[in-house]
C-alpha cells in the first residue's frame, strides 16, 4: 500500500496527472538481481515528478533513451506499454521538446 513519504499516512486520493512529467531522480542499474532483468540490463529507475500536480511523483522507467542521455528535468511523455496481455505499464520516453 502506498504511503506518504512525509507523515506516514495511506490516506491516498486519486489526482489527474498534469501532462507535463520530468525527470526528478534516476538510476542506473548495472546488475540484474532477477534473472527475468538479465536481458535488458543495464536499465534505469527513474523518480517522473509532474510539477504542475506539485506533489506527484511516480517511479517508472524512461525508455528509447541512451542512458548517458538521461538527465534530471528531462521533459517527457507518457507510455502506456502492454508487458503482456492482461497488464499494462505507465513507462516515459523524452517528449519531442526535449530531443531538440
Amino acid at each position: 500500500m502506498p504511503v506518504c513519504a512525509r507523515c506516514q499516512s495511506d490516506s491516498i486520493a486519486w489526482v489527474e496527472a498534469s501532462d507535463d512529467p520530468e525527470i526528478y531522480s534516476y538510476t542506473i542499474i548495472h546488475q540484474a538481481n532477477h534473472e527475468a532483468l538479465a536481458d535488458v540490463t543495464p536499465y534505469n529507475a527513474a523518480i517522473v515528478i509532474f510539477p504542475a500536480t506539485q506533489s506527484v511523483r511516480l517511479v517508472s522507467n524512461i525508455i528509447d533513451c541512451a542512458p548517458d542521455d538521461l538527465a534530471i528535468g528531462m521533459q517527457l511523455s507518457l507510455v502506456w506499454e502492454e508487458v503482456r496481455p492482461d497488464f499494462i505499464v505507465p513507462r516515459f520516453r523524452p517528449s519531442r521538446d526535449a530531443r531538440t
